[in-house]
């Protein structure tokens, strides 16, 4: 969880690796990927709350499309990063 300059909390799915140098135990540089999640878990808690109205009209509905629109997107660009081994 973060802060972002004007107070709004940001929600981040980060990962960090070391990249080693030529000496045995020699870190030279670290390598960060992040992605912003904040969207991704208000669309959660917003088809959260409407399965537990027990919401099944139209607004539960496009939230549940928006929300696998989204899970979609995630989805497609999360096997595309690049490991460090």
């Amino acid at each position: 969880m973060n802060r972002q300059e004007n107070g709004e909390l940001y929600y981040v799915d980060e990962n960090i690796s070391a990249i080693p140098g030529m000496r045995a135990g020699c870190i030279t540089h670290f390598v960060s990927n992040g992605r912003d999640l904040t969207k991704r878990l208000h669309l959660e808690e917003q088809l959260l709350q409407a399965q537990k109205n027990g919401c099944g009209g139209a607004a539960g509905w496009r939230v549940a499309h928006d929300f696998n629109n989204l899970l979609t997107i995630i989805t497609s660009y999360s096997g595309t990063g690049v490991g460090f081994g």
